[in-house]
């Protein structure tokens, strides 16, 4: 092979940009996107600024899959950032005979005819080099940088028109103990104490649900199903919170609740937080719910994959958002000091 021209540029991922108010950091990318989570930490009027331009950004579809140009002289791009998850393919776009092998034995393509591809799927965030094994002194090299994706934090904007639904009257309807789910993110929650509560075990009968993240004392964690299992570190799920959960289509979302099991308190503390509706009640007036939280909470949003977001706020404020929450949905609530949530 030639010798020559070894040293290619990086390659260069176009990305769409979104404008955003002066006070919002910008975010071109996902990865400034979730740098930008630490916002999340601050103050309600500058971080608002910064959910409406992330919740565009995230309205897009994710990345399942990347591609490489194994040219001649290059891989192209040479340096690619993708998600947990996430499927690279690498296709011999040039004349020779190439392969891409990873550094340290991760994966291996093989020969490389001109025209061939190979794909990899990445299961581990990290950063792993790879190289042509014909290129000479193995000089053709490459990088991937594996990220955690991250889900829409937290409501776009507290300025949007909400959708005004009447105010349903709680019946004794039997309490369920099933979710129903649609195609993409879910916000959602359990009503009870989970018999099970590891993240395998409520999502095994539901291959659907490939993602599940919750936001909690100030970090993100997460689990993600791969094809040989579930990885992360969210391995517990809980009644009280509020959990995003993506699913490839609709389907139903099937717990078993520990048995005598109550709806109990839960400590919050300032700033936002993601939490669930737990109670034998399939729904109850918004005020009604938050009520142990007295004056401490000032907004209240809830995610509908059809009609989007959809903003509550204290009775005495005279908002007319959406009033009551409802069994299966998480919301998000902003506090403006410690509280504890009593259903």
């Amino acid at each position: 092979m030639n010798q020559k021209g070894w040293g290619c540029k990086e390659g260069v991922v176009r990305v769409r940009i979104f404008l955003v108010p002066e006070e919002a950091p910008l975010i071109s990318t996902r990865e400034g996107f979730m740098n930008a989570l630490n916002w999340l930490s601050l103050g309600t009027a500058a971080m608002l600024g910064f959910l409406a331009a992330a919740s565009l950004l995230l309205a897009q579809p994710a990345q399942a899959a990347a591609t490489v140009s194994v040219t001649d002289d290059a891989f192209v791009p040479q340096n690619l950032t993708v998600l947990l998850g996430d499927t690279v393919t690498w296709t011999n776009s040039g004349v020779r005979l190439h392969t891409a092998t990873s550094d340290l034995a991760y994966w291996n393509s093989g020969t490389l005819s001109p025209g061939q591809s190979y794909s990899y799927t990445f299961l581990s965030v990290g950063a792993y080099s790879y190289y042509c094994s014909f290129s000479v002194n193995q000089e053709m090299k490459g990088s991937i940088t594996v990220l955690a994706p991250t889900p829409t934090p937290a409501p776009p904007t507290a300025t949007a028109t909400p959708t005004v639904l009447p105010t349903p009257t709680p019946t004794a309807v039997p309490a369920t103990n099933q979710i129903s789910l649609s195609a993409g993110w879910n916000l959602i929650s359990f009503r009870t104490e989970l018999a099970i509560p590891s993240t395998v075990n409520v999502f095994t009968r539901t291959p659907e649900v490939t993602k599940v993240f919750h936001f909690g004392d100030g970090a993100w964690s997460y689990a993600f199903r791969g094809p040989t299992g579930w990885s992360g570190d969210l391995q517990q799920l809980s009644d009280g919170k509020g959990y995003w959960a993506f699913a490839t289509e609709p389907a139903t979302l099937v717990y078993q609740p520990y048995a005598g099991a109550r709806p109990r308190s839960y400590s919050l503390a300032a700033g936002w937080r993601l939490i669930g509706y737990s109670s034998s009640l399939p729904y109850r007036p918004v005020d009604a719910y938050l009520t142990s939280l007295q004056d401490k909470w000032t907004m209240l949003y809830r995610y509908d994959p059809t009609r989007g977001w959809e903003l509550a706020k204290p009775a005495s404020s005279g908002f007319d958002g959406f009033s009551a929450v409802s069994q299966g949905e998480g919301y998000w609530v902003y506090l403006t000091a410690a509280g504890t949530l009593a259903p």
